[in-house]
């Protein structure tokens, strides 16, 4: 029992605060992890505003493609190459709505939403563009989303791989750019919370390799070198910290990188233990440990001809 106790007391006293470390550079950038959870994102807006940081770079790979519609809205995908082959669709909605597919402005299907989730597969010439419209004919519309997209895949691979532009044209008349990545769901979730589109760089991270949290600061070292800068601060959710500085620095050379721990409100020091959530947290990182060292271990086995990271 007093074995249980002092480990319980090592698990509560050590282990979070070891993962979830900040220590700042003093740069005035700020690196954000985009595929953070909105109170995440919301500490990330905070952080950068009451810390007088100058910009801030988001980064992120690529999103699952789900998006909400409302009524009169249309979403429109622009590809950088043909596309050809299988399309599978899945969404959901308000029972009643229409929804469209149209394909370089040919129609390929029109369904009526159902009560439950549904799936169709249509065949798909070579275009360039598609659209997703939800049609509504009458004078007044309602504020809510009607259908939900939930997956949109082009011979098994997500419609947003790779470098698709997405926009969603709004029955009103505004316009607003889609999230491929979650760099670019980052930078919309950020310019919601206060933070001009001036100030926010766009990071998206296209190429996975070894890692997704390595990838991301791979990328986020060629831009601070492009850009010149000496060093910068990456904000990343609570407990994921050390192992997100781990792989910056790596990436970086072990030049200066700095790392805060944003506050994450189902893992905190004194209570991740009452959650799943929490759980789950900690005993990821605490398994990845190995991550950062294999790879290191990984680049230094690419020998001094190696080029640098992307």
């Amino acid at each position: 029992m007093l074995a249980w106790v002092g480990y319980a007391a090592f698990v509560s006293l050590v282990l979070h605060p070891y993962w979830a470390v900040t220590r700042t550079s003093g740069s005035r950038v700020l690196v954000v992890e985009g595929w953070m959870h909105d109170a995440g994102m919301r500490e990330a807006a905070t952080l950068f505003t009451v810390n007088g940081y100058e910009r801030v770079v988001v980064t992120g790979g690529t999103r699952p493609f789900a998006y909400y519609l409302r009524q009169g809205d249309t979403l429109t995908l622009r590809f950088n190459e043909w596309r050809e082959g299988e399309l599978a669709l899945r969404y959901a909605g308000l029972p009643g709505e229409r929804l469209q597919l149209l394909a370089d402005g040919a129609l390929l299907m029109e369904t009526t939403i159902g009560s439950r989730s549904e799936q169709k597969t249509v065949a798909l010439r070579r275009m360039r563009q598609l659209r997703l419209t939800v049609p509504h004919e009458g004078e007044t519309r309602s504020p809510n989303a009607a259908v939900h997209i939930a997956e949109l895949r082009i011979n098994g691979r997500n419609a947003h791989e790779p470098l698709t532009q997405v926009d969603i044209a709004h029955a009103d008349g505004a316009r607003e750019t889609g999230a491929p990545t979650f760099a670019h769901f980052g930078r919309n979730v950020l310019a919601g919370h206060g933070i001009a589109h001036d100030r926010i760089v766009v990071l998206p991270t296209w190429q996975v390799e070894r890692s997704r949290t390595y990838s991301a600061g791979r990328d986020a070292a060629a831009w601070a070198q492009e850009q010149r800068i000496a060093a910068y601060d990456v904000a990343t959710l609570g407990v994921h910290a050390r192992r997100t500085w781990r792989m910056h620095r790596i990436a970086r050379g072990n030049h200066a990188v700095g790392i805060v721990a944003l506050r994450d409100p189902w893992c905190e020091r004194w209570t991740w233990w009452c959650n799943y959530y929490g759980w789950f947290q900690v005993l990821k990182e605490t398994l990845a440990m190995p991550m950062p060292w294999l790879v290191d271990r990984g680049n230094e086995a690419e020998g001094p001809s190696a080029p640098a990271p992307r």
